[in-house]
């Protein structure tokens, strides 16, 4: 599982169970949106940002949905093989498991994830090093281990240095815990197929898009994947997790948590394309179409210009405040002036104006 393609430099477990189609990052056994390409600093400036204006700490939020989409991702992979899924989970092969899991969690880019003691239904032992972001580093844990023998774990830190050392215990919280995981549980994440296509060339030997391969550098003993320009971390994020966060932040806020996190979306793209040496990229619409669906964000089905106003319609967007903040921010990187935008989403359909700031 840990293996790299030659060709491509692409972990090869990524080739064998996911597959780039229409705009998004698929799992292959589920047929469900799994992935997206997603920077490390959007997703913690995000965290830190949006705690701040909303005034209260996102940490529970993330664990619940983290934990969630962890604990579909591993039990996903196993739908069409029910007997395999027994036999995986079951003593002494559920070791040999766990040890393939940690192998996926590098090969996405969460850090050095190493699960060393782990008694079912009772107690674990994790030591964590190079995480992008420590608490959802913690619910990918505790999802995984509850694919494994189903029991729902909080964890205690036993000691944060150079390496954090985490205890897993299950929660006594159960009642409360049901409801959130149940909630959690209701989205669609099955892409339709799309009139449009992005151009992706194959690598002949993993089957992934060769862009990967020369847009990210993979370094899997620590789990960490980097952008070959520039160098900046990004994770293999979960698309479930983050669809799942922002049904939960909306269920306690309502709609200002789509306007709040699409301007932070928009400030972290500018910021990013400038750190590319991209300040000032005009984008034409195959071009902007590749780019989103190699990151998994969806597949671009129109852009129009109409004088000043650009107008653009995106098929399979599951996390629309991030994606229109995205091209709010390639927008004003591209002009280099303010923008005001505005969008809706229709059965995971997106429909933006983004037009210069009046």
């Amino acid at each position: 599982m840990g293996a790299q393609c030659k060709a491509c430099g692409v972990p090869k477990t990524i080739g064998k169970t996911h597959v780039w189609r229409d705009g998004c990052i698929v799992d292959k056994a589920s047929g469900r949106v799994a992935l997206c390409i997603y920077e490390v600093y959007n997703h913690n400036t995000f965290v830190e940002e949006m705690g701040k204006q909303l005034g209260f700490s996102l940490d529970p939020i993330i664990y619940n949905a983290s934990v969630h989409a962890s604990r579909s991702v591993i039990t996903d992979m196993l739908v069409p093989h029910p007997t395999l899924g027994k036999l995986a989970f079951s003593a002494p092969f559920y070791r040999m498991v766990e040890g393939l899991m940690c192998g996926i969690f590098k090969s996405i880019g969460t850090g050095c994830i190493d699960l060393c003691v782990h008694k079912k239904s009772e107690y674990a032992r994790a030591y964590i090093d190079y995480p992008f972001n420590l608490i959802q580093c913690l619910a990918i844990v505790a999802g995984a281990l509850q694919a494994v023998d189903g029991t729902r774990y909080t964890y205690r830190i036993v000691k944060s240095e150079d390496v954090t050392e985490v205890d897993f215990y299950p929660s006594s919280r159960k009642a409360e815990i049901e409801d959130v995981f149940e909630r959690l549980s209701g989205a669609e994440l099955t892409p339709r197929e799309s009139s449009a296509a992005a151009s992706f060339e194959s690598c002949p030997k993993c089957g992934v898009p060769r862009e990967l391969g020369e847009l990210l550098s993979f370094d899997l003993p620590r789990g960490v994947i980097v952008k070959r320009q520039g160098g900046e971390r990004v994770i293999l994020g979960g698309i479930g997790s983050f669809n799942a966060m922002f049904r939960e932040l909306e269920r306690e806020l309502g709609d200002s948590v789509d306007h709040i996190s699409c301007g932070i979306e928009k400030e972290s793209t500018k910021r990013n394309l400038v750190e590319a040496g991209l300040a000032g990229k005009a984008w034409g619409e195959g071009e902007l179409r590749d780019y989103l669906a190699l990151y998994g964000t969806g597949m671009l089905q129109k852009m129009e210009q109409d004088g000043e106003k650009l107008t653009l319609t995106m098929a399979n967007v599951y996390v629309p405040s991030l994606v229109a903040g995205r091209l709010a921010g390639i927008w004003e990187n591209w002009h280099q002036k303010e923008c005001d935008n505005d969008f809706s989403v229709e059965n995971n359909v997106l429909s933006m104006t983004v037009q210069p700031r009046t």
